[in-house]
């Protein structure tokens, strides 16, 4: 059995939706064959999150991080208008040090969540992802030989297809993101303020256009 840590690098806040989800595994199981392998994650993503394409694209170009998104997403849709991402995730060999653990790191971003009258946050759960493993021709070893294989990309860019080991692994509790909401009981002051300003900078263009008339 190999072991799987997963962290979520900073809270998640309004003025800083983005968050960085990182995945450490360790195949010390397998140490002797560690630098023939390759690692990915494939991840489901909840609606009240979501990766960014773009971010993705330009990581990929300097290398720093692999990610195949196998569903479309709408980068302006709110919560509760959002659907489910579901996405490979390439992980590389730690560069911590350890010989015989692969890593990732991801940005995810928060989606506008509906305000509450109870509560100042919502809960987010980020599903355990399923851990697929491919290696040298003489992988899996005898004693993994039971473990389904699975047909799947060779890489986030790659046409090819390879035969991927479906690996089961321990893992503490699903992590656990809380997404800071609106409350209801602002909805008053919000609209005035919104009212507000909005006729103040209609007024103030309506000069402008005036003056220079």
């Amino acid at each position: 059995m190999v072991s799987f840590a997963r962290a979520v690098s900073v809270v998640c806040s309004e003025r800083k939706p983005d968050c960085k989800g990182s995945i450490r595994l360790d195949l010390r199981h397998f140490a002797d064959q560690t630098a023939r392998c390759r690692v990915q994650f494939v991840e489901h993503i909840p609606s009240g999150v979501f990766l960014d394409p773009y971010q993705l694209f330009n990581l990929r170009q300097h290398n720093l991080t692999e990610v195949l998104l196998l569903t479309a997403v709408d980068l302006e849709a709110p919560e509760y208008l959002a659907t489910e991402q579901t996405a490979r995730v390439y992980a590389k060999p730690d560069p911590v040090g350890c010989a015989h653990c692969f890593y990732s790191k991801v940005p995810i971003h928060t989606r506008y969540h509906r305000p509450s009258s109870d509560s100042y946050s919502a809960s987010l759960t980020l599903q355990n992802p399923q851990l697929l493993i491919h290696c040298s021709k003489d992988f899996p070893p005898s004693d993994c030989s039971h473990y389904p294989a699975v047909e799947a990309p060779c890489g986030s860019q790659s046409d090819e297809v390879c035969s991927w080991l479906h690996m089961p692994y321990t893992v503490p509790d699903t992590t656990k993101l809380q997404v800071p909401v609106g409350s209801t009981h602002h909805t008053t002051t919000v609209c005035a303020v919104t009212l507000a300003m909005t006729l103040v900078c209609a007024g103030m263009i309506l000069v402008a256009v005036c003056k220079h008339a």
